[in-house]
């Protein structure tokens, strides 16, 4: 995923590597708390640059669960992602579509709305 992040966005974007760690972290939870965790299950991405803004889109098969930013745990081994998203994103948020999905978004850049 990286590596096709960064031929998308050229190995020098000065966003490059925070969109990497933001994709990273809402896929893997949309794997691990999502019916696309299952077998022959999908998680679909898509990432959009324009002047100077990153977004960032999963859209997963739902699960029993929303979304929610934990307090952070220095000793905990797990549920610091959203906490990540929150500290890198300028915003990021998600729709729910019943049960067929989950949209996480999160995007970078000064003017990110």
């Amino acid at each position: 995923m990286a590596s096709s992040l960064h031929g998308l966005l050229g190995r020098r974007h000065p966003q490059g590597d925070t969109v990497v760690l933001l994709l990273s972290d809402l896929v893997t939870n949309s794997v691990r708390h999502s019916g696309s965790g299952l077998p022959g299950q999908t998680v679909t991405v898509t990432v959009c640059s324009e002047g100077g803004i990153i977004r960032v889109e999963v859209i997963d098969r739902s699960g029993p669960t929303v979304p929610v930013l934990q307090p952070g745990d220095v000793e905990a081994e797990d549920s610091r992602g959203l906490g990540l998203v929150d500290a890198l994103a300028a915003r990021w948020g998600f729709e729910q579509h019943g049960d067929h999905g989950t949209v996480l978004r999160a995007c970078t850049g000064d003017t990110c709305r």
